[in-house]
């Protein structure tokens, strides 16, 4: 929808409001396969499933999120100390292949996935909100947030500059959905930017290098 939107027509905002809804139904049902066994499966009618604040709280309780952030609050600073920036110091790691520092996630035991578990030992990952609080307190939530919405604003100022250029709306477009300020961004960042970048690049050089004999010969 973001390459549409940005390289042939404008969708407006209410259509793409609806689209994330539905995503969010076929979510809540598609969660039910993925803990139960197939047999064990019961769908409601459609008609006992169109509240919206019931789609909204079974994709709360299947994510947990506000659980999550109820726990960051509890735990800091009180009953344990800020975490001053540790939550990135597995940045440090991430370029090394597992198969030459197979437990590097084991020295980095506050990394956003982990501090919950390693609080209280519930597997869910922490929002990048909660990650900033339990790093620098309510200014790291402020600066932080701030920050992240100066670099958007550059990120798009730079895809508006380039004038409808495809390559610059896809790796944008990609951006929004896969980047963050967190460890296990940074990790999608280097899987799926980093080569869909060096693609672009590499097509782009090829182009060129096939184009220059030609535009030696017009410009003689």
């Amino acid at each position: 929808m973001a390459i549409v939107h940005y390289m042939w027509r404008r969708i407006p905002t209410s259509l793409i409001v609806a689209a994330a809804f539905v995503g969010i139904v076929v979510s809540n049902v598609l969660v039910q396969y993925r803990i139960k066994e197939s047999e064990d499966v019961r769908i409601a009618p459609l008609r006992e499933q169109v509240s919206a604040v019931q789609q909204l709280q079974a994709h709360e309780g299947d994510r947990n999120r506000l659980s999550t952030l109820g726990v960051i609050y509890y735990y800091f600073p009180e009953k344990q100390e800020f975490l001053l920036g540790q939550s990135w110091f597995g940045l440090i790691a991430l370029p090394i292949p597992r198969w030459i520092w197979a437990d590097k996630a084991k020295s980095f035991v506050w990394r956003d996935t982990n501090i919950v578990p390693e609080l209280v030992g519930a597997p869910v990952p922490t929002p990048f909100h909660g990650v900033l609080y339990a790093n620098f307190s309510w200014f790291g939530v402020v600066l932080g947030m701030l920050g992240w919405g100066l670099f958007h604003r550059r990120l798009y100022e730079w895809t508006m500059a380039a004038h409808g250029d495809k390559s610059v709306i896809v790796l944008y477009a990609n951006t929004l959905f896969i980047f963050g300020p967190t460890l296990f961004a940074f990790s999608f960042l280097t899987q799926f930017m980093v080569p869909l970048a060096a693609i672009i690049v590499f097509v782009g050089y090829r182009r060129r290098s096939a184009l220059s004999p030609l535009a030696s010969v017009g410009q003689r």
